[in-house]
């Protein structure tokens, strides 16, 4: 029993502990699997993690090398399957680029040595692209140290390697181009107030790399500005980092030599985050040459604009006589423009003729010596100028003549007016003369004249003596001819003047002409002829010298021309270098003769002047003298026409008179009590568009200017604006532009002296009323100025 006891309590002993282990196993088994859940979710984890990473992942067997993990990287950077490494474990090493092999091979013996693997390197795709590749291999270690498995990671670095590759190319580049440029580069720090200049920037300055003077902060710098442009670079430099301002700035800056130079210096300020300037880098370049350069252009400039200012044809021409410099007369005066002159020969210029009259006196300037002298050379468009030239030499430092300096006066217009000083000295003379002599002279023709009638009462029908008292009265009636003219030109001034029709007038005169048959006479007539005032008998004695004149210069055969019509003289006509700008009526007499040899042209006005040889028709000299004393007394003009073979033109200019015809105007046309201002810059003009307006009742103002009419309307408002088109200063079209901007239903009628022009109408575009033609027509400009007052606007 007892035995059987004691084998119970055994028997219950160990199944307690066959129970125990049972529930250790069941304890460990639950431990085991919750651990293999735990390893699945964590190589579940693992695997996510690898396959999302755009690197190549992979472990390999250290004993063998085989691949016991790589992720889906490794196909879109090797562009080979993963099954494939998988199969042929070193198939990667294939891929890698020739040149790159042996450092590879190099670097994966070293590994298995010592574990570690840390190479970048070239491999070639299958589509034949080239990557770069950072491969990093670590190993693996059992707790005693003992490697089992090499973890790596492939990183495909193409992109970075093409930046480092660029960043390299582009520093590169970069520093070729500071060391290449004529520039200085300059890099300013502006929290530390260090300066740093490229080579170049001290090459400029004189300095070397390492020179202890060499200005290494922002106020070494800035000392060495010069004190005059000091201010002006900080205040630039302020405007730049403070409001953004363009930082483009020259001055001088001192050198290591002492001598200051001109420096353009041109920057970029660079701002943190915060918008505050950090540093600034720039560039500056020496324009000191530039800026001698430019100065001397500003003295050319000057020095053009004087010799442009002159009245004097200034040039420069070298030792080899080709023109240098010409300032604008010297264009003006052969049509050419400087380009075209300068390079030329002063034969070219001047001509064979001109150069011949010249020669001696260059070459005795290019000797050495200045030479004055005048001389006469053919102009461009015929006929010669009188000139007055000094040529000076221009030496070089060895004292050998390089070229010379020219200035040239033109005396033509002196010696025309000295021989018109002359030609009027003896008129006068001649005029005193015959005032003293015609006279007496008259008195003397009485009983030549009157006597021959009372003789041949006297005598037989058949007398012998007849022929020669006939002879006697046809000499006595020549005479008084004669003395009629000295009477006309020793009256010059002292007779009544009128207001004339010079049409009524011409017509008389031809009438009272005995012309011959086989003269024609043409007349173009004006017929809305202005009127003038004169002497009646001094006129028509200076227009039947011109009319004998032309018959005998056609041998009594051929055709008179008379013309009249209404001009605006506002420019020079031949002959005369200034005249009274305004309103004259123009008498042209032509003849169909051989014209007036050139030689002779200028003297045909002279005081018994004459080409008609010693005959019985031998003409006085007196004429055309007779002419130009009467019409010079009308304060006219004459010039004279005669192209050789082509017969002759006389145009008489005298000028308009208005007083019976603004006495006319005021009894035909109604005028009103509005205010009218006149815009004219002739006084002429002016004082009869007054006189008129001011006598129909209207309350004229005139001013001389488009300026003065703006300034004018702005302090007085007008009914109305006369406006001349034509006028120093702002035109007629631009004043009243100007006048609409701030009175914009200002009425205005035009004037000018010209035909209908693009400005005309752009001013009747605007809104101006009508357009008055000049000489003006009076009766005309009164009713448009009543039309004008009366228009509806609206």
């Amino acid at each position: 029993m007892k035995d059987q006891a004691k084998t119970k309590a055994q028997l219950l002993k160990e199944l307690n502990a066959l129970r125990k282990e049972v529930a250790d196993w069941r304890e460990a088994e639950s431990e085991r699997k919750q651990a293999e859940r735990a390893l699945r979710e964590s190589e579940e984890l693992f695997r996510e993690i690898a396959e999302a990473v755009r690197d190549i992942f992979f472990v390999v067997d250290h004993k063998n090398y085989s691949v016991l993990y790589v992720n889906p990287a490794y196909e879109t950077i090797w562009g080979r399957t993963c099954e494939s490494l998988f199969q042929e474990p070193s198939s990667w090493i294939d891929a890698i680029f020739s040149e790159d092999r042996e450092q590879v091979n190099a670097a994966f013996e070293e590994q298995q040595r010592t574990g570690k693997f840390n190479e970048e390197f070239r491999i070639t795709r299958p589509d034949g692209s080239i990557r770069w590749i950072h491969d990093r291999v670590f190993p693996i270690r059992y707790p005693k140290g003992e490697v089992y498995r090499l973890v790596g990671i492939a990183e495909d670095i193409t992109e970075r390697k093409r930046a480092e590759e660029e960043l390299r190319e582009s520093t590169e580049r970069f520093s070729l181009a500071v060391r290449a440029t004529q520039d200085g580069i300059w890099d300013w720090n502006i929290i530390t107030n260090e300066e740093y200049f490229a080579p170049r920037w001290c090459e400029i300055l004189g300095y070397s790399d390492d020179d202890p003077e060499l200005p290494h902060t922002f106020a070494a710098w800035s000392s060495r500005i010069h004190p005059d442009d000091h201010e002006r670079v900080m205040n630039a430099l302020k405007a730049h980092l403070e409001k953004g301002e363009v930082y483009n700035v020259e001055y001088r800056h001192r050198y290591i030599t002492g001598e200051y130079r001109w420096q353009n210096s041109r920057g970029q300020a660079v701002f943190d985050k915060n918008g505050k300037p950090v540093r600034m880098v720039g560039c500056i370049r020496d324009i000191t040459e530039h800026k001698h350069a430019e100065t001397l252009r500003e003295k050319e400039k000057f020095i053009r604009a004087v010799t442009n200012a002159l009245p004097l044809c200034i040039s420069y021409i070298d030792a080899q006589q080709r023109y240098r410099f010409v300032n604008r007369v010297y264009e003006d005066w052969f049509s050419q423009k400087s380009s075209e002159i300068l390079g030329k020969h002063v034969r070219e210029v001047l001509g064979e003729k001109g150069y011949a009259n010249v020669k001696n006196h260059i070459e005795k300037t290019l000797a050495g010596e200045t030479s004055r002298f005048e001389t006469r050379v053919p102009k461009v468009d015929g006929g010669t100028r009188e000139l007055g030239a000094t040529l000076i030499p221009d030496f070089d430092d060895s004292g050998a003549v390089r070229g010379y300096y020219e200035s040239v006066q033109d005396f033509t217009e002196h010696k025309r007016l000295e021989k018109e000083l002359a030609r009027s000295q003896r008129l006068e003379s001649a005029a005193r003369v015959a005032s003293q002599i015609a006279h007496d002279f008259n008195n003397l023709l009485g009983p030549l004249v009157a006597y021959p009638t009372l003789i041949r009462e006297e005598l037989p029908a058949n007398h012998s003596i007849l022929e020669m008292v006939d002879e006697i009265e046809l000499c006595a009636r020549r005479m008084a001819d004669i003395n009629q003219q000295l009477l006309t030109l020793g009256r010059r001034g002292h007779y009544r003047t009128d207001p004339i029709d010079l049409n009524d007038l011409i017509h008389n005169v031809t009438l009272a002409q005995n012309l011959p048959k086989e003269l024609a006479v043409r007349e173009e007539l004006c017929s809305s002829l202005l009127l003038i005032e004169g002497g009646d008998a001094q006129l028509s004695r200076a227009i039947i010298n011109l009319i004998v004149n032309a018959e005998e210069a056609m041998k009594h055969s051929g055709v008179l021309g008379l013309k009249t019509e209404n001009v605006y003289l506002d420019k020079p006509i031949k002959g005369y270098k200034t005249i009274k700008r305004g309103e004259y009526v123009k008498l042209e007499i032509s003849d169909t003769g051989d014209g007036i040899k050139p030689d002779i042209l200028d003297k045909i006005f002279d005081p018994f002047f004459t080409t008609k040889k010693m005959s019985r028709q031998r003409g006085s000299g007196l004429g055309l003298s007779v002419v130009h004393g009467v019409v010079e007394d009308h304060n006219g003009y004459v010039t004279v026409e005669s192209p050789p073979g082509k017969g002759t033109t006389f145009s008489l200019y005298l000028p308009v008179s208005r007083k019976k015809e603004i006495a006319e105007t005021i009894e035909k046309a109604k005028g009103g009590d509005e205010k009218i201002l006149v815009i004219d810059d002739d006084p002429a003009q002016r004082k009869v568009a007054s006189q008129l307006l001011g006598r129909l009742g209207y309350k004229v103002h005139a001013v001389s200017s488009g300026e003065r009419a703006i300034a004018n309307l702005k302090r007085h408002r007008q009914d109305l604006l006369v406006v001349d088109m034509v006028m120093d200063g702002i035109d007629g079209a631009e004043t009243y532009k100007r006048i609409l901007e701030f009175q914009p239903n200002q009425r205005a009628i035009l004037l000018s002296g010209f035909a209908v022009t693009k400005r005309v109408e752009e001013a009747l575009r605007l809104g101006a009323g009508s357009f008055v033609p000049k000489p003006v027509n009076l009766n005309s400009l009164a009713i448009a100025v009543r039309m004008e007052l009366d228009r509806n606007l609206n």
